[in-house]
């Protein structure tokens, strides 16, 4: 786990473990973030959170889910938004 100052101030959270079995050579990580902050905004926040497996050391794959929102307003305009929702990734590696 780690803990920063990002850009414009925004503190973040970087959450990232994994873990092996040795016995059948299998590779499962977890991992995730969490963010909270304001910008230029007068409040957001991001958080993600997923399992993966290591197939070779070219190939994983995960799956998580994510959330975000923003509450924003300037100048009569306001934007006040939750996004959620299930996430499906791979990754090749060369």
């Amino acid at each position: 786990m780690s803990c920063s100052v990002g850009a414009f101030g925004v503190p973040a959270v970087d959450i990232d473990a994994s873990f092996s079995d040795l016995l059948n050579n299998l590779c499962f990580t977890a991992s995730g973030w969490a963010i909270v902050g304001g910008c230029s905004s007068d409040f957001m926040w991001d958080v993600w959170r997923g399992p993966g497996y290591q197939f070779s050391e070219t190939f994983s794959a995960g799956a998580g889910y994510r959330g975000t929102g923003v509450d924003h307003e300037y100048d009569g305009f306001a934007f006040d938004v939750v996004q959620q929702g299930p996430v499906l990734g791979v990754a090749f590696r060369s």
